[in-house]
């Protein structure tokens, strides 16, 4: 079920939105087009109608690919991301006709509305100049990138004056790595980007539309365990910011202050894998987090084969229903977050070297001597273990999902029984007993 919006405004995540009177869903389709369906009064959505896009005439694809959405208060006019064709889309919802195009930055991602400008991220920033060094985006433009590393090297955040001229300049400013989702405080003072690439957050004044605060969703920023922050939700007050760290599967409670520049991480809740998209039900009490990965329903039949099980291609998102918690049990929420990452196991590790440990195979800390001299890393295509070594004795498999056997796979076999097979320790106890 989706969330219909409450009387404080309109709900909306990238790539959907909801019309203000809760009677109609806007969705961005990666074919290249707005799908429109209506929202009965028994709670059905059945498809209504579509908008088709202008060709994005991208270097390898035509058809644009559409990201973020954000609906006018009337909902008159529809903005919409086009993340191939690096522009803005201003759409009449009537008649789904394109009113006006606006020129943003490399590959845009999101846009929100306040004080009459339309603020757009940019994954890739700003678009290169002549001279700049660049790489190729995906099937859009080119991007800037790192000389050493050859990828992006920045993102960035377009402001445009709606009730300008098509001349108006176009302001650009820069803020993080993979500038993500975006979100306006209630008050409508800031726009805050996350930026997923740079694990941390750009709060941008919208009075001088500059960016004042630098906000860091993880412990500091030397932490080795990366965060991800890629949606956002604010709390009514505006005083407490939620953030989906994906990589730490885990929404990050932000208190934000950035008229003083105090804003800091306040905790972590617990979530599904990877949340990606964020939505607060204030009446209720409850976060909603869209986690991309979960665990599938049900088995489905293996390509080549007639055993029935889970691929590791079969995905199945989830969605996490958090009440929302009080500050004094954040801390052994994030506590379960740090455990679920074996965040202690990872900084004792980075500890100073000993002098005089006995050689491990794993050494405890970084620096200690192995009795490993060469690891030979074998990269494959994501199989699932019973698909390739279901019917090997040697493991805990099931002959019944194997699909891919020795006969395919000599090479694998080989190795594993002249060297090891890597099982988890639960196997292992297993196959001991």
């Amino acid at each position: 079920h989706l969330l219909a919006p409450d009387r404080e405004g309109q709900l909306s995540f990238t790539g959907l939105v909801f019309s203000a009177d809760g009677r109609r869903i806007y969705l961005s389709n990666v074919n290249g087009s707005i799908k429109v369906f209506a929202v009965g009064p028994d709670g059905n959505v059945p498809p209504s109608h579509s908008f088709p896009l202008p060709p994005a005439a991208a270097p390898r694809r035509k058809e644009e690919i559409p990201s973020g959405l954000a609906l006018t208060a009337d909902g008159a006019r529809l903005y919409v991301c086009g993340n191939l064709s690096n522009r803005l889309l201003e759409l009449d919802t009537a008649t789904g006709r394109v009113l006006r195009t606006f020129e943003v930055g490399v590959a845009p991602y999101d846009v929100v509305l306040t004080g009459g400008r339309a603020y757009v991220s940019n994954w890739g920033g700003r678009r290169p100049a002549t001279g700049d060094l660049t790489g190729p985006a995906g099937r859009g433009a080119r991007v800037r990138v790192t000389p050493d590393t050859f990828v992006a090297s920045e993102g960035s955040v377009s402001i445009i004056p709606l009730g300008a001229g098509p001349t108006a300049p176009v302001k650009e400013i820069l803020t993080g790595l993979h500038a993500s989702a975006l979100a306006v405080s209630p008050n409508g003072r800031y726009v805050v980007c996350a930026n997923a690439g740079a694990d941390h957050l750009s709060a941008i004044d919208t009075r001088s539309d500059t960016v004042v605060e630098t906000i860091w969703v993880k412990p500091k920023p030397s932490e080795l365990l990366g965060a991800t922050p890629n949606a956002l939700a604010f709390a009514a007050s505006g005083r407490q910011l939620y953030v989906a760290n994906g990589t730490q599967n885990a929404v990050a409670v932000v208190n934000f202050d950035p008229a003083d520049r105090e804003s800091k991480l306040a905790g972590l809740i617990p979530v599904g894998w990877f949340p990606a998209a964020l939505v607060l039900d204030a009446r209720r009490g409850v976060l909603a987090a869209a986690n991309l990965k979960g665990l599938p329903e049900k088995k489905q039949r293996m390509s080549g084969g007639t055993a029935e099980g889970f691929n590791s291609k079969q995905y199945a998102g989830s969605v996490s229903l958090v009440p929302l918690p009080a500050a004094a049990e954040l801390p052994k929420l994030s506590a379960t977050v740090w455990r679920n990452l074996q965040r202690e196991a990872v900084l004792q590790a980075r500890l100073p070297a000993r002098p005089g440990p006995p050689a491990r195979a794993i050494p405890e800390r970084i620096g200690e001597p192995s009795r490993i001299k060469h690891v030979v890393y074998v990269i494959k295509e994501n199989r699932t273990y019973d698909q390739v070594f279901g019917a090997l004795k040697l493991g805990n498999g099931d002959p019944s999902l194997c699909i891919f056997g020795e006969h395919i796979t000599p090479n694998q076999h080989r190795l594993v029984r002249d060297f090891v097979l890597l099982v988890s320790e639960a196997t292992a106890n297993e196959c001991r007993e």
